[in-house]
């Protein structure tokens, strides 16, 4: 089967897989399983994001295919880490001069 097939499948069971989970707390199995099949590379759009999808390591895309990050928590950690970097960067220590 082509990679088109195994994308859209992939798509409607991560769907399927995000609305179990969200309304009754059940985890199934098999989301892996079908992406695995991918065997074609892809660019992904995730909240705006552009991600490169590498058929090799699929595995680690599993729900970007549905614009959803796998771990949401460390996004806005990082966010707000480089954000905290910048500013340190960009906004140097005042330096005291004594005369």
């Amino acid at each position: 089967m082509n990679c088109f097939f195994w994308l859209i499948a992939s798509n409607l069971y991560a769907h399927l897989n995000l609305f179990l989970h969200d309304r009754f707390q059940i985890n199934i199995l098999g989301l892996g399983w079908l992406i695995r099949h991918i065997k074609c590379n892809l660019v992904l759009r995730v909240e705006g994001a552009k991600l490169y999808m590498n058929s090799p390591i699929v595995r680690s895309n599993a729900m970007q295919l549905i614009n959803r990050w796998n771990e949401p928590e460390t996004h806005p950690f990082l966010d707000w880490t480089e954000l905290k970097c910048l500013r340190h960067l960009l906004m140097p220590a005042p330096i005291s001069v004594k005369w």
